[in-house]
């Protein structure tokens, strides 16, 4: 994350280590919220921090693929929070890709390691510290 937050200063990322133990009350001097939180760590207390970092009437898109978690009822309900599962294709690509393609520098960001399709297992391995996104490129 800390790559991602040089890279794209204008990011706002929160650790699951920000969110409180389940069954607390909700921080006061917490963040004043975001209408919109995605989640794609699907780790732990991930979902509990994107919770608790929506603001009140907002919507958290979740990603991950967690099994059980200690998920704050509390906030979902006090907060009156929309929480979208999805997983797979949402038909939302197009979309994607006219924001993508107004938006280029910001995306350019984001690619921080280019590997010829052959080395796709050296891409993956690659440290994880220094990498947000490899690309993969094949020939014509």
């Amino acid at each position: 994350m800390e790559t991602l937050a040089r890279r794209v200063p204008g990011l706002v990322w929160h650790a699951p280590e920000d969110t409180p133990a389940p069954g607390g009350t909700p921080d006061a001097s917490a963040p004043p919220g975001y209408p919109l939180v995605v989640d794609c760590a699907g780790a732990g207390e991930s979902l509990n921090t994107a919770l608790r970092l929506t603001e009140p009437g907002g919507t958290v898109v979740y990603f991950g693929l967690q099994r059980t978690t200690g998920v704050r009822c509390d906030l979902l309900t006090t907060k009156g929070l929309t929480v979208l599962g999805s997983v797979g294709g949402t038909g939302a690509f197009p979309e994607a890709m006219r924001f993508l393609s107004r938006h280029v520098e910001e995306a350019r960001l984001l690619l921080t390691h280019r590997y010829p399709a052959h080395q796709a297992a050296e891409a993956l391995r690659a440290d994880a510290g220094s990498r947000i996104k490899a690309q993969l490129l094949f020939d014509h």
